[in-house]
């Protein structure tokens, strides 16, 4: 197996959250699509969204189009905390959290 298979196969096993500025860069997008249908990464653009999609449109890229009708940010384990969980998207795998306030604030 050559070391890029076994690159993509263990990013498959494992898929991260990967952030990308410039999200109505064409060449952004079409990465950003190439991720996304192979399995690597959850991918989110930094952008107004119908830029994104009417760029993506632009390229046909109808993986960007398909992954921003999801409706579920909850990607991970839910925290119970709804403001938590629209920010952090649920606790993921890789995650390490750590959960820090003021004396007498109520952590326990």
């Amino acid at each position: 197996m050559e070391l890029f298979e076994k690159l993509k196969a263990n990013a498959q096993k494992h898929p991260q959250r990967i952030v990308l500025p410039e999200g109505t860069e064409p060449r952004t997008l079409t990465a950003a699509n190439r991720i996304i249908a192979d399995g690597l990464a959850e991918v989110i653009l930094i952008g107004h969204r119908s830029d994104i999609l009417g760029m993506a449109q632009e390229l046909k890229l109808e993986n960007i189009e398909k992954a921003s009708k999801t409706k579920e940010t909850v990607t991970g384990i839910p925290t119970g905390f709804i403001d938590l969980d629209y920010k952090t998207s649920g606790f993921q795998p890789s995650d390490f959290i750590l959960i820090a306030a003021r004396p007498s604030m109520g952590k326990t």
